[in-house]
């Protein structure tokens, strides 16, 4: 933490510096700092979102936004290290190619130090310092390694988690993107951009452009894709899971698995329930199936026969809005698990995560049935904005073992 705070301090006197005027300029450069000091890798397209503001359909090809403020802010960190930052100890850059920042000490800086300082009383306060120093660092490095430990401890104990944490196969986490057609009107070469629920991979698009003919030649698959903005605080929960053990993970989009993913790795999916793909299967395994338009959720006690229905009104309003998440856990054909965190909206999915990992929230589930099945699901309404939950309902804990 004292690292950080001393980062900090360097930054705030470059954003206060004369050579950066513009606020973008300072904003920019705070979040790239940030992010590689939590070890976030950057993309062009979350740095456009994130920063500037564009759409989450924001094609690099066509607007040049982050390269170009890159570049510029490149130049101003050089121009501040020639005049105001020139006898800074620590210098900030921010290398070619990338959008991580690196730190370096200013060699010419120290260098001259030692040429005024000659003085024998010199070296022992630099002793002092490099043992008070060092002695810091230990200590952070053993209280560290002892929360690893503790969070370590606290999953494998918690049977939700502990057989993906003690399993020998490697974990693939799935992340449910929104896969996107591109339109040309041919009047004026215009382009729209679709969002279809029923297409969520290359094969259902092609499927799709062959039932649409009149398309033809207008319509093809975009070259990206985009997730909730959801997602990337709940991978950060899931990984928190699993810091501090030697877990292989790999991360994978919805739209690009295979059947050949799912044989011999465990798998933990978020998403939508469009964005299910191939692993839509797996919820014949559950008690649920659901419908997209309107957005409903079935239930049916013997697998078979729906004996609830559940629809969601008032989905994807700005105000205070209801969500249900279905979390469930099943054994693959393989022996391999398949943990998924569903919902049609990104509260639920939040929601269900904060939950899961929550050990007060664990032992209510126990409480409900203390046989801790190996298979289940559950079925949890969340009240909310956004992806903030205020009110949370176990509506349904089962055993999955004995479907069937």
């Amino acid at each position: 933490m004292e690292e950080i705070r001393s980062i900090e301090v360097w930054i705030d006197k470059i954003c206060k510096s004369k050579t950066f005027t513009s606020p973008i300029d300072s904003r920019l450069l705070r979040y790239l700092v940030d992010a590689t000091i939590h070890e976030r890798v950057l993309k062009e397209t979350v740095i456009a979102v994130d920063i500037f503001n564009r759409d989450p359909i924001f094609n690099p090809g066509d607007d040049s936004i982050v390269r170009s403020s890159i570049y510029n802010l490149r130049k101003k960190i050089d121009a501040y290290y020639r005049e105001e930052g020139k006898n800074d100890s620590i210098r900030i850059s921010i290398p070619k190619g990338s959008y991580s920042v690196a730190f370096e000490e200013n060699i010419s800086v120290r260098i001259a130090d030692k040429k005024e300082k000659k003085s024998t009383n010199w070296f022992f306060l630099y002793l002092f310092s490099f043992l008070i120093t060092t002695s810091a660092l230990l200590v952070l490095y053993f209280s560290e390694r002892h929360s690893l430990q503790k969070i370590k401890t606290q999953y494998e104990s918690n049977y939700f988690w502990s057989d993906l944490i003690k399993s020998d196969k490697p974990l693939m986490i799935v992340l449910g993107n929104y896969f996107m057609m591109e339109r040309i009107q041919s009047s004026d070469s215009s382009k729209n951009f679709i969002r279809n629920s029923n297409v969520n991979t290359p094969n259902d698009f092609l499927a799709y452009r062959d039932n649409n003919r009149e398309l033809e030649g207008q319509l093809k698959a975009f070259g990206m894709s985009y997730f909730g903005e959801e997602i990337p605080w709940c991978l950060m929960k899931i990984f928190e899971v699993f810091r501090g053990t030697e877990k292989v993970i790999n991360i994978k989009y919805s739209s690009e698995l295979t059947p050949a993913d799912l044989r011999d790795r465990d798998i933990i999916f978020i998403g939508d329930f469009s964005t299910m793909t191939i692993l839509k299967s797996f919820l014949n395994q559950s008690h649920y199936k659901f419908k997209l338009t309107p957005s409903t959720i079935y239930y049916s006690a013997n697998f078979t026969d729906t004996t609830e229905i559940i629809t969601i009104a008032n989905l994807n309003k700005t105000d205070f809005q209801n969500d249900y998440s279905i979390i469930g856990k099943l054994t693959g054909s393989h022996g391999n698990k398949v943990l998924f965190f569903l919902s049609f909206s990104p509260l639920g999915k939040t929601e269900a995560i904060y939950r899961l990992t929550d050990p007060s929230f664990v032992e209510e589930l126990e409480n409900i049935n203390s046989d801790k099945p190996a298979s289940w699901d559950i079925l949890l309404k969340v009240s909310g904005l956004k992806t903030i939950g205020f009110y949370y309902e176990i509506l349904r804990f089962e055993s999955l073992e004995s479907s069937k």
